[in-house]
C-alpha cells in the first residue's frame, strides 16, 4: 500500500511539472507574438483594407461618409467582418486613449494585439487537443517550433483576409481532434510525433535525432531573428510619416498639406499613422509633379529605382530633401557573400537602400 502511494506521488509530481512545462511553451507564443508585434507594427498594401476599415469602424463608427474606402475604394469587393470583430475591441480602448491623451497610434497596437492574440488561443487550443491525442512532449515541441520560426507569428497579428480564416481552421482542426477525427491533422503533425522518439535511450540514432532536432530549432531561431529585423525594416513609408510627425510636432495644430505618393502609401503609412487632425494627408495617385508644389512635404518612395534621382528630376525646383529613409532591399547570398577572417568565414549579407524621401517646401 505504501509502494503504491508512493509511486501515485512521483506520478503526480510528474504531471504537475510536465504542466509547468505546457504553461511555459504557452507563454513563449504568447511573447513571441508580441516580439513581432512590437519591432514591425507597420501595415502593408495587402493589409490596407481592413486596418483602414477597422480605424474608420472605431473613429468614424456611423459616419460612413467619412470612411477611407470612400475616397480611395480598392477593386476588389471585400467583407467587414473582421474589421468589425477588431473594432469590437477597438471602441473601448479609444476611450481609454481619449481620457490619457494617447495618440490613435496606439490603437494599431491595441487591434494588431487582438487579431494576435486570437489567432494565438485558436492555435493553443489546436495544441492542448494535440496533447490528448498525442502527447505532452508533441505538443511542447509543436509550440517552441511555432515560437521559434518567423511566418506564423510574424503574421499572426497582420489584418489580412487569410488572418482572420486561420483563427477558424484553427479552430475547425481543434474540434476535429476533440471529437477523434485525428486524421484531419495526421499530415500536419507528422513532423512533430517525430519528437515523441526522444526518450532516455542513448542510442547514436536516437542521439542524432535528438540533437538534430534541436539545430533545427537554433535554426529557426537564428533565421526568425534575420527575416524579423529585415522585417522590421521593410516599412519605409511608416518610418518616414511617424518622423515627419515626430520632428514637426510643435505645428501639430497648424494646417500642414503632406503628400502620400503610392510606394509611401502601401509600406507602412495607415490612418492609425497619421496623428494630427489639423494636417492634411493626401493620397491621390493622379496628381502630376506641378500638381504637388502646394504641398508643405512630400513623402516619395520607390521600390527599386534610383530615389535620388526620381527626387532630382521631379520634384528639386520646388522641394529639397529633409531626408531619406533606408529600407531593406534585398540578402546577398551565394558568391555574393561577404567573407570573414573567422569562422564561419562567409556569411549572408542584408543590403538596405534608400526607398523613401520625404521632401520640404523651398
Amino acid at each position: 500500500m505504501v509502494m503504491r502511494t508512493t509511486t501515485s506521488a512521483r506520478e503526480t509530481a510528474l504531471k504537475v511539472n510536465l504542466m509547468d512545462n505546457i504553461d511555459g511553451t504557452e507563454w513563449t507564443v504568447v511573447i513571441a507574438m508580441l516580439v513581432h508585434l512590437l519591432m514591425a507594427p507597420g501595415t502593408k498594401v495587402e493589409e490596407s483594407f481592413n486596418v483602414q476599415a477597422t480605424h474608420d469602424l472605431i473613429y468614424h463608427t456611423y459616419n460612413i461618409s467619412a470612411y477611407d474606402h470612400n475616397d480611395f475604394p480598392g477593386v476588389v469587393p471585400r467583407t467587414f467582418a473582421g474589421p468589425i470583430y477588431l473594432a469590437l475591441f477597438g471602441l473601448p480602448v479609444r476611450f481609454v486613449l481619449y481620457l490619457t491623451g494617447s495618440p490613435k497610434f496606439w490603437m494599431l497596437f491595441a487591434v494588431r494585439f487582438v487579431l494576435g492574440m486570437s489567432v494565438v488561443i485558436a492555435f493553443l487550443n489546436f495544441a492542448r487537443a494535440v496533447r490528448k491525442h498525442f502527447g505532452t512532449e508533441t505538443a511542447m515541441f509543436l509550440r517552441i517550433i511555432v515560437a521559434s520560426q518567423f511566418h506564423m507569428l510574424f503574421y499572426a497579428s497582420r489584418t489580412l483576409p487569410n488572418t482572420f480564416a486561420f483563427i477558424l481552421v484553427l479552430t475547425v482542426f481543434h474540434r476535429c481532434l476533440e471529437n477523434r477525427y485525428e486524421s484531419a491533422v495526421r499530415w500536419a503533425t507528422a513532423a512533430v510525433v517525430l519528437f515523441r522518439y526522444i526518450n532516455r535511450e542513448k542510442s547514436a540514432a536516437r542521439r542524432l535525432l535528438y540533437y538534430g532536432c534541436c539545430l533545427h530549432i537554433v535554426a529557426n531561431l537564428l533565421a526568425t531573428a534575420a527575416f524579423l529585423y529585415a522585417g522590421a525594416r521593410n516599412y519605409p513609408g511608416g518610418d518616414a510619416i511617424a518622423h515627419l510627425q515626430w520632428t514637426q510636432r510643435v505645428d501639430a495644430n497648424k494646417p500642414i498639406s503632406v503628400y502620400i505618393d503610392n510606394a509611401c502609401a502601401q509600406t507602412g503609412v495607415s490612418r492609425f499613422m497619421q496623428l494630427y487632425d489639423a494636417w492634411e494627408y493626401n493620397k491621390t495617385e493622379t496628381l502630376t509633379p506641378e500638381d504637388m508644389e502646394r504641398f508643405d512635404f512630400l513623402m516619395i518612395g520607390t521600390y527599386s529605382g534610383d530615389l535620388k534621382q526620381i527626387v532630382q528630376a521631379n520634384y528639386s525646383s520646388h522641394h529639397r530633401v529633409m531626408f531619406a529613409v533606408p529600407a531593406f532591399h534585398r540578402f546577398n547570398i551565394n558568391l555574393r557573400c561577404r567573407r570573414s577572417p573567422s569562422f564561419p568565414y562567409y556569411y549572408p549579407e542584408m543590403v538596405f537602400k534608400e526607398k523613401v524621401a520625404v521632401l520640404r517646401k523651398k
